[in-house]
């Protein structure tokens, strides 16, 4: 009895730190196309720099 519950705790800590993984990865995703904006367009120039 006493491992199911051992088992139902690490579920639901795995299934919260799954949750805010993918939270935190489409926020993060959404801030990188926004300081791209700003950023410019900065990797053409780079590449065009190497050949």
């Amino acid at each position: 009895m006493q491992g199911y519950v051992y088992e139902y705790i690490l579920f639901v800590v795995s299934a919260t730190v799954f949750v805010v993984g993918v939270v935190n990865y489409f926020a993060h995703k959404k801030k990188i196309a926004r300081s791209e904006k700003h950023i410019g367009d900065y990797k053409l120039d780079y590449e065009e720099q190497d050949t």
